[in-house]
């Protein structure tokens, strides 16, 4: 749940850190080197980080391709709790990726001048997507998560009609010849395996 940027340019949020800390010596006598965190820190990790951070959707986005190479991993698959652990921490990142998509002003400080709205941050989507920066993955669990979502503003509904019509603008306004055209077909084609969003 830490940045990808190298270690001297992560804001560690030491207060935290030293509070996991201290919890688990508390409650367990084994090696203190290796800080594991429970899954009600998980989520107190990710509101935490997402308030520091200047794009949560790119944050989001870059926790869960981590989540995907460390499920890959047979150090991870050897350990059953450790891929409950992670598999919590997938269904909090989806759900909040989906709440950055519908309303990211609730994770950026209103008071900031460059205040970004969710249309900005669909289209900020679309570029991650063209970039192939989003894995099908991702996709598949937006869409388990939010696809019987009864809310008028459902999250699929109202965040993904923004990334079709960046999708769809790009293809009207592109050129055969140029290879954004079939960058954006193949992200269309990729949305639209996903029934709810077909």
């Amino acid at each position: 749940l830490v940045s990808s940027k190298s270690t001297e340019d992560i804001r560690f949020m030491p207060l935290l850190i030293s509070e996991l800390k201290l919890s688990k010596s508390l409650s367990e006598s084994s090696d203190s080197s290796e800080l594991l965190v429970t899954k009600d820190d998980a989520d107190r990790i990710l509101v935490d980080r997402m308030s520091v951070e200047s794009n949560p959707l790119i944050y989001l986005i870059n926790c869960f391709n981590r989540l995907l190479t460390l499920n890959a991993s047979s150090v991870v698959k050897a350990r059953s709790s450790v891929l409950d652990s992670l598999s919590s921490v997938n269904r909090l990142l989806i759900s909040y990726l989906g709440l950055v998509l519908q309303s990211p002003e609730a994770f950026i400080a209103s008071s900031d001048p460059n205040s970004i709205t969710n249309e900005e941050i669909c289209a900020q989507f679309t570029d991650m997507m063209l970039n192939n920066q989003v894995p099908n993955a991702l996709i598949k669990s937006l869409v388990d998560r939010f696809e019987n979502d009864d809310d008028e503003q459902n999250v699929l509904t109202e965040s993904f009609t923004f990334v079709f019509n960046n999708l769809m603008l790009r293809v009207v306004k592109g050129s055969l010849l140029k290879p954004t055209f079939i960058e954006s077909l193949r992200a269309l084609n990729t949305l639209l395996q996903h029934k709810p969003l077909a």
